[in-house]
């Protein structure tokens, strides 16, 4: 919650690179040894998306997503002129709902939260496995919610998303105001997306290191690119995010101890003897 709000004030584009680098430094691979370490609280993970749902996206839509309403349904201060109308109303809520997101989205997680009961206890000895479901379900909806927009966007106007995403030049060059604003908006989502992109790179890399990534850099790398170019990087993310759930859940380290390492240990042993 303290790094999305303080993102407000400076930019995702700053505080990404920040999290993402404190998260990779704090959670290493050694943590995950034991394999009720990567288990989530199912409660809290059944309550994530419609929190964010209600935190995040219901003020982003009512923010940009709504019609002009009526001039006589407006607030006196509103302006007569429908656009401009509906710019103040679209900066009104901005700032009424938006900006406290994070604040919000924790609220919501708190008490929609206590529909369930928690059960961390004992899925800690008895399942292991039993928020994957729940994560597969809340990560997947987001994600494919985020390639449905990314697929809209870009078959309206392909050449224009390459204009949203890609700055034009650096912010030092330029005089209005307008223009800076927008081309500051394109390199905080450069180096926001990008973090997180590159921090997926270093888990994936640490999950090749550990023997737990069985699959090929050709094969890991190649659809992630493709996932990024017809998909969204929210996709991209969301997808990958997915896939190293499943390995933490379903593979060991190739140096933990299990039945079948301890088993060719004393199979070894009885050789030498």
């Amino acid at each position: 919650m303290l790094f999305a709000f303080a993102a407000q004030f400076v930019g995702i584009g700053l505080i990404g690179p920040i999290y993402t680098f404190i998260h990779y430094v704090l959670s290493p691979l050694d943590k995950y040894a034991a394999s009720d370490q990567r288990l989530t609280n199912v409660r809290a993970t059944k309550a994530a998306l419609p929190a964010v749902a209600l935190g995040l996206l219901v003020p982003v839509y009512l923010s940009n997503g709504i019609p002009p309403i009526p001039l006589s349904l407006n607030p006196e201060p509103l302006s007569p002129d429908q656009r401009l109308r509906q710019f103040q109303w679209q900066q009104t809520m901005l700032g009424i709902f938006f900006q406290p997101y994070p604040i919000l989205v924790s609220v919501f997680l708190f008490f929609i939260s206590r529909i369930w009961n928690d059960t961390t206890e004992e899925d800690k000895y008895k399942n292991t496995g039993r928020d994957l479901p729940v994560i597969e379900w809340s990560v997947g909806l987001a994600s494919i919610f985020s390639a449905a927009l990314w697929i809209w966007s870009t078959s309206l106007s392909p050449t224009r998303m390459q204009q949203v995403f890609i700055p034009k030049g650096l912010l030092k060059d330029i005089d209005s105001m307008w223009i800076f604003a927008a081309e500051f908006l394109k390199w905080d989502e450069v180096f926001g997306l990008g973090s997180y992109l590159l921090w997926l790179a270093y888990l994936f890399w640490d999950l090749k290191v550990a023997g737990m990534l069985k699959e090929g850099w050709l094969k890991v790398v190649g659809l992630g690119l493709l996932c990024l170019y017809c998909f969204g990087p929210g996709a991209t993310i969301g997808a990958g995010w997915l896939f190293r759930e499943h390995i933490l859940a379903t593979r060991r380290h190739k140096d933990a101890l299990t039945l079948e390492s301890v088993g060719r240990l004393h199979k070894m042993g009885y050789r030498q003897d």
